[in-house]
């Protein structure tokens, strides 16, 4: 049996906008994630912009974390 962690699941811009909308914290994989979109253009504007919305919207109650 291996000791291979599983996979983290990908999760799509909309997905991690809706965590963010919703209060949730981000974990590092998911912040990775979020990067990685971000940098290689696979998330739009609008989808950045609405991210960006969202985090400014959750910072009042707990921030980015």
């Amino acid at each position: 049996m291996s000791n291979t962690p599983a996979p983290i699941k990908q999760l799509t811009a909309a997905e991690i906008i809706a965590l963010k909308r919703d209060d949730n914290s981000l974990s590092d994989a998911i912040i990775d994630q979020l990067v990685q979109g971000i940098t290689e253009l696979s998330f739009s504007d609008a989808q950045v912009g609405a991210l960006a919305m969202a985090g400014q919207a959750s910072a009042h109650g707990g921030g980015w974390g």
